[in-house]
Formats: C-alpha cells, structure tokens, sequence
C-alpha cells in the first residue's frame, strides 16, 4: 500500500505550536483540524474570519497561513498572557488579536467564517454566533467527541451541542470525522 504524502507544516504553525509546548499547553487544534481550517480559509475571498479562543495561536496559524490579503482574522481570547505571546510570533497586517471576553467579537460582526474554538461560545450562546454570521459564511465546532467513544456517565445523555448546530433552521451542517476519535461540526448559514 502506498503511503500517502503531506506537504510540510507550515513555519507558522510550527512556531506557534513550539511556544504553546513552552507554556505547556495542551489544548490547541488537532492537524486534522488544522489542515481543515486552512482549507476552510483559503475559499475566503474578502471579509472577516472570527476565531473564539485564541489559545497560543496553533488555529490562528493553520488560518492565517492560507489568509488572503482582502481578508481580515481577528482572534479573541480572554487571557492576556496567552495574546501577549501569540502576538510576538505574527506580523501579517490583517490578523489582529483582541484579549477579551468572547462576546467582544460580536462588534466586529458579521463574518464569512467562525472558528469557535474555546470558551463556551458555541455551548451557551449559539445564537449569537449564528447571527453573527453572513448568509453565505461557515463556522466550525470542533472538539467533538463521536458518540460510540463517550464514557459510560455520558452515555444517554443529550448532546446538546450537537442538536442545536445539526437541526439549526438556518444552518445546512454536517459532522466529520478528523480522526477515529474526534469529531467536528462544519455548518454554513442558508438564511
């Protein structure tokens, strides 16, 4: 069987991923999804790209490495350290970071693209991020778990993260696997 051939990671991602292993940080954006949102981002023409949950800037780099010039990132996130490092390692003029509480990015709405990522956003207040988003535009949900690898305690319980963005009224959504084990949920905005 042949094995199949990736292009190399990008510098980007690379050094945002070093600095995130220096301040021991494990929750960044698996290269599944990574790769995911570079496809994502490189289809985006002009407009604004959310990311919720800047983190040490592993997604912020998978995006911003694919950025067109017409297009403009803004990442949020709410600790200050976490900015204050990530901005050292990017100097691209239309990626901006903004070191808040999620919401403040609803002010720069609305969006071809969401990632949201961290925080609690995409769990306690969807419809906020649905109407922050353009007719037309995407948002992705990662961080899911497929149901057949949930623990027991789980098990029966209502997902309620899954309902709401898969049977949305105004989002045609579908969920993909990234890896056996991780899930994620990419839905575009009909009306």
């Amino acid at each position: 069987m042949n094995e199949m051939k990736y292009k190399q990671t990008p510098k980007l991602v690379v050094t945002a991923k070093r600095l995130a292993g220096e301040h021991d940080f494990n929750y960044s954006c698996l290269d599944e999804v990574g790769q995911l949102l570079a496809v994502l981002t490189s289809s985006i023409k002009q407009g604004t790209i959310a990311e919720i949950g800047t983190g040490y800037g592993v997604g912020t780099a998978w995006m911003a490495t694919r950025l067109k010039n017409e297009v403009s990132l803004i990442s949020i996130d709410n600790d200050k350290s976490k900015i204050n490092s990530v901005q050292t390692i990017f100097h691209q003029k239309n990626v901006k970071f903004i070191h808040s509480d999620w919401q403040e990015i609803l002010n720069y709405a609305p969006f071809q693209f969401i990632f949201a990522d961290g925080g609690k956003a995409k769990e306690q207040h969807p419809d906020l991020l649905v109407e922050a988003l353009e007719v037309g535009g995407i948002i992705l949900i990662d961080d899911l778990t497929p149901i057949e690898y949930w623990p027991e305690e789980w098990k029966g319980m209502t997902d309620k993260v899954r309902e709401y963005w898969l049977s949305h009224p105004h989002l045609q959504a579908v969920e993909l696997r990234v890896t056996p084990k991780n899930s994620v949920i990419v839905a575009t905005k009909v009306r």
